[in-house]
């Protein structure tokens, strides 16, 4: 009874903005970051940070506003960034096993045809 009344009453705008609202609660609840994760700018919900220039001003400017190690979200890949000589060091010389293995990514393996890696 209760169902019924609640179709009869809401019309397709309605159910529209409330699949939205669940979609958009769903992406907030599946990319929270974990509480050790490095800090980084707020992504937008659904693309994240894909609008976030990724050249060297750009991601000195992040640096310099979230410290030497940051995070970025695109979609819902989350990619943390190291910058900085002693922080490079330390992930490259230091700790080589916990940094040895990155992901594959189809689209990068494509458009540099497996260079790079």
């Amino acid at each position: 009874m209760f169902l019924y009344n609640l179709v009869e009453y809401l019309d397709f705008k309605s159910w529209l903005v409330g699949f939205f609202l669940f979609l958009l609660l769903l992406d907030i609840i599946r990319n929270k970051n974990p509480s050790n994760f490095p800090p980084g700018p707020w992504p937008l919900p659904f693309v994240g940070n894909i609008f976030t220039e990724l050249n060297f001003k750009t991601i000195d400017k992040l640096a310099e506003k979230y410290g030497d190690v940051f995070s970025l979200r695109w979609g819902s890949e989350k990619t943390v960034f190291i910058s900085g000589h002693k922080m490079v060091k330390e992930a490259l010389v230091t700790q080589l096993d916990s940094f040895a293995d990155r992901p594959a990514v189809p689209l990068f393996h494509k458009v540099f045809k497996g260079l790079g890696k």
